[in-house]
Order: C-alpha cells, then sequence, then structure tokens
C-alpha cells in the first residue's frame, strides 16, 4: 500500500468522494475546496493498493501536527484492513496527528472512535465544536478530537491552531 500524493487535475474527483462520504457541514464549498488544494500547507493523497485507488486523505501540514481533515476508504474497500493500514502510512510520514470524529452518539459512530483507538488515536474529553466551513451562520458541528501518539497536552491550543490556520483557508474575503 501507498499513499500518492493526487494532482490538481484530480480534484473533481477527489470532491466526489467527499460528498459521498461526508456530511455537507463537514466540506468546504466547491471553489473553496479547490482554492484549499493550491494552498502549501494542503496535501491530498490517494490511498493506493496494488496501483488500485481504495480511498484518500486530506492532510494540512502544521507547526505542531499534522491535520487529518478527511479519510475515507471508498465503499467497495471497506472492512478489508485498508483504513488501518493507510493509518499506519499516515503515522509512520507525521509524528504527531489530530483528526476531528463524530461523538459516539450511534453504533456507526462509535465504531469509527473505536477504530481511531485501535490505531492508537486517543479521544481527548475537551469539548470541541467545529466552525462552520461553509457560511458564518450555519451551526457548528460538535466533534472529538482525536490525537496520535498521546492525549493532547492543550486542547483548546490544537482546537485554536484548526480555527485559525486551517478552517478558514481556501476562503475568499
Amino acid at each position: 500500500m501507498t499513499l500518492k500524493k493526487a494532482i490538481f487535475s484530480d480534484f473533481d474527483f477527489i470532491y466526489g468522494e467527499m460528498k459521498k462520504n461526508f456530511i455537507p457541514e463537514e466540506l468546504r464549498e466547491y471553489d473553496f475546496a479547490r482554492e484549499a488544494m493550491e494552498h502549501p500547507a494542503f496535501t491530498v493523497y490517494h490511498i493506493e493498493e496494488k496501483g488500485e485507488r481504495v480511498g484518500f486523505m486530506t492532510v494540512w501540514e502544521l507547526e505542531s501536527f499534522a491535520y487529518l481533515e478527511h479519510f475515507a476508504v471508498y465503499d467497495k474497500y471497506k472492512n478489508q484492513g485498508f483504513g488501518s493500514r493507510a493509518l499506519g502510512l499516515l503515522k509512520e510520514r507525521y509524528r504527531r496527528i489530530v483528526l476531528e470524529a463524530e461523538p459516539p452518539e450511534d453504533e456507526l459512530k462509535a465504531r469509527r472512535i473505536a477504530f481511531y483507538g485501535r490505531n492508537g488515536f486517543f479521544a481527548n474529553s475537551h469539548l470541541y465544536f467545529q466552525p462552520p466551513y461553509r457560511h458564518a451562520d450555519e451551526e457548528r458541528v460538535r466533534l472529538v478530537l482525536m490525537s496520535y501518539p498521546t492525549p493532547l497536552e492543550d486542547c483548546a491550543a490544537a482546537a485554536d491552531t484548526i480555527y485559525k490556520g486551517i478552517l478558514h483557508k481556501g476562503k475568499k474575503g
């Protein structure tokens, strides 16, 4: 398995997969997402197995950690170990990783938190709300900050980094 950096011409495909795998509140609008892809701190990786794309990851490389913004294994490849293997490759590449996950309010969301836990991520107890991606008046999404390889020492600082350094990148005005 490899993580292969996507090129700009892959954007429409990746954005289509984002729309299939994430709720609208967790996605930038098309134009803003396209602009983010051109930011030097942002990387989109195809997850490839034997030359075939099985998923993708989007990562912001920040000063104190890498922020895994989006991560999806395509439907026909789910439950085959590709997600764990891809996270293993990401952990080899980045010393510290932070991601957001939905609170374990139902079975699927609880399984997702457990998946990250089995892969070495810690669910931090800090109350965290993702600021709106699309419109300032959108309801903020409550999420759990998860971190690798240790719990966050300062969740508020990590959240502030995400708020200021990531979520507003690619927004016009």
